[in-house]
């Protein structure tokens, strides 16, 4: 039986289904040059043509056709057999902010890890954007306005208080005004004044205005009964599903930017990915 290369085999079976020599480099992570060799190579070991070349361009042969034909469907069984070996020596990485981190996804792993269903994840907490197709990850919930993938949810921001607290005639309790001391150049950092003034109101001068460096100390201080939170209803829900704190005056809310889930295109069809976007977006559903 005559023995051929199998990188050249991989190199005709790209450029036959992309129908192009630079995509399939591309994908192989190759020079064209040597997509273009490893072809010629195979051709001389098969001792046929496999594409017919002319004017410039070039289409596959009938012998072409038959082994491309053959062989698309045996490299996608070889693909799925070492991701399902991989997949499970493999801990998945999910990238999030550390406030949806801290505040929405560790309540929840906690709670499903008890339940004994949860797939092995590396949480990757960082205000920075990490790229999928490097590798940094292998999913990510990114915080955005607008941002490519599935749209999760729009939060809102509310305040939010313990649940023992008593409000006053004004509608807020007699406690300071607890909100995030945001990050400097960020575009979006709602504050209390925003929160009067969608009630035509200006926030009254004598409030004590108390702020905190990120939103998860935030909701800690007003779960502590130290004050009143404007608060993400997205981070929030944990606390506010348990009953642990409350919305105050729940028909005022300021619209805050969006969660979306972006998966490494590559491994987009792993069970394990699958398995972990369901999930998430089950704790989605269940809020709102």
């Amino acid at each position: 039986m005559r023995r051929v290369s199998l990188t050249s085999l991989r190199a005709f079976e790209r450029v036959a289904a992309t129908a192009s020599q630079k995509m399939a480099a591309e994908e192989l992570g190759v020079t064209q040059t040597a997509v273009s060799h490893a072809i010629r190579t195979l051709e001389g070991q098969l001792g046929t043509d496999l594409f017919s070349r002319r004017n410039g361009g070039s289409t596959l042969t009938q012998a072409g056709r038959d082994l491309a034909f053959e062989l698309t469907p045996s490299f996608a069984r070889i693909d799925a057999a070492v991701a399902s070996v991989f997949e499970r020596s493999t801990t998945l990485t999910l990238s999030v902010t550390p406030a949806f981190a801290a505040c929405w996804l560790a309540p929840r792993l906690a709670q499903t890890a008890a339940e004994g269903h949860m797939i092995p994840v590396q949480i990757l907490a960082t205000t920075e954007t990490v790229s999928l197709s490097a590798k940094g990850a292998d999913l990510a919930v990114r915080y955005a306005a607008r941002s490519e993938g599935e749209l999760l949810a729009t939060e809102m921001f509310r305040a939010v208080t313990g649940r023992s607290v008593t409000c006053c005639s004004t509608g807020l309790p007699d406690l300071p005004l607890i909100e995030t001391r945001w990050a400097r150049g960020r575009g979006f950092a709602p504050n209390w004044q925003d929160w009067f003034a969608l009630q035509g109101k200006a926030m009254p001068d004598a409030v004590q205005v108390l702020q905190l460096p990120d939103e998860n100390l935030a909701l800690q201080a007003a779960l502590s009964g130290a004050g009143v939170a404007l608060a993400s209803d997205v981070l929030a829900a944990p606390l506010l599903q348990q009953g642990l704190l409350r919305i105050v005056q729940s028909d005022v809310a300021i619209t805050g930017l969006s969660y979306w889930l972006l998966q490494d295109q590559a491994r987009s069809r792993s069970r394990d990915i699958v398995k972990l976007c369901n999930w998430i977006r089950d704790g989605f559903c269940g809020e709102f």
